[in-house]
């Protein structure tokens, strides 16, 4: 069945008058309406969990609200007037909910970054004795990329610089196409994730060498950062040792204005009053309302 992918387009214009738009692209047209209301709540992390997002739309026309129903593909694109603006969330339209509220009709998109692909891609692997680590990883990755449709990511690049090993007896698995490749790159020293609908890996324990963010009252951070335990946030869908010792792990919560190109696993230098240094970004939390009061805002979880 054609699922057709929507690109929806946020700016963020700090001069009044405001005027907003989202822009929705399918393969064969393009829409656009003018001063819609839109609220977005995205939740990512470096785990096996998808990502999720709520698309919030107010009012939206009949056309426009079947073309959503379709539950096709979802890019959602952020940022501020005039600077630099990036995807904040990639994935599937898993519900399109249409409810009547006392400021009109809200539209609900209910989205998962690689939702789809969880439940796809089940499979049967054999590799021969003596087989090595990196070529049984290629070959998985190349089954789950057939099967889901995801993108490979960062995933190949790293598999090529794993330690050699070599698998005497050889390798042999079943299941969900996912999890036996998270599986055995967790036995590899790597973890994986989904983002933005390809395949992200970094080695455990180490954060990204990509770019590292400052934050500060200067440059954004709104508060003070504090501790938080994340044990209750941890899904039965990701149960390694490794997700399960993080979990029982403090974590720095802290909110800055929106950053649309954050990702999870990077670095942020952070400078405040209470607490200052290097941290990796373990979760990621986008939340903004275009008609709304309060600023585009950005919460991170960090250790």
């Amino acid at each position: 069945m054609f699922l057709p992918s929507y690109t929806l387009n946020v700016v963020y214009e700090a001069n009044p008058p405001p005027t907003r738009s989202i822009k929705a692209t399918t393969a064969t047209q393009t829409w656009t309406v003018t001063d819609l209301r839109c609220a977005v709540t995205v939740k990512a992390d470096n785990t096996k969990n998808p990502n999720t997002s709520e698309i919030k739309l107010w009012n939206v026309s009949p056309t426009s609200l079947a073309k959503m129903s379709t539950l096709g593909d979802v890019s959602l694109t952020v940022g501020y007037q005039d600077e630099t603006q990036g995807v904040i969330f990639r994935g599937n339209i898993m519900q399109c909910l249409t409810t009547s509220e006392a400021d009109g009709q809200v539209t609900a998109l209910r989205c998962s970054d690689g939702g789809r692909a969880h439940a796809l891609g089940n499979m049967q692997v054999s590799f021969k004795p003596n087989s090595t680590a990196t070529q049984i990883a290629n070959k998985l990755i190349d089954s789950v990329v057939a099967e889901t449709g995801l993108g490979e990511g960062s995933v190949r690049a790293l598999v090529t610089s794993m330690t050699p090993k070599v698998y005497r007896r050889g390798f042999s698995d079943s299941g969900s196409s996912l999890r036996i490749l998270g599986d055995f790159l967790v036995g590899n020293g790597i973890e994986l994730s989904i983002q933005n609908m390809a395949l992200h890996a970094v080695l455990q324990n180490q954060p990204s060498k990509a770019v590292v963010y400052e934050l500060s009252a200067q440059t954004g951070l709104i508060g003070s950062p504090d501790f938080t335990s994340s044990v209750d946030t941890l899904n039965s869908l990701d149960t390694s040792a490794a997700t399960k010792a993080k979990a029982k792990m403090k974590k720095l919560k802290l909110q800055c204005l929106l950053l649309p190109l954050i990702q999870v696993n990077q670095q942020v230098h952070v400078t405040s009053k209470t607490k200052s240094g290097y941290f990796q970004v373990t979760s990621i939390e986008h939340k903004f309302d275009t008609h709304g009061n309060t600023p585009w805002t950005t919460t991170l979880e960090v250790m």
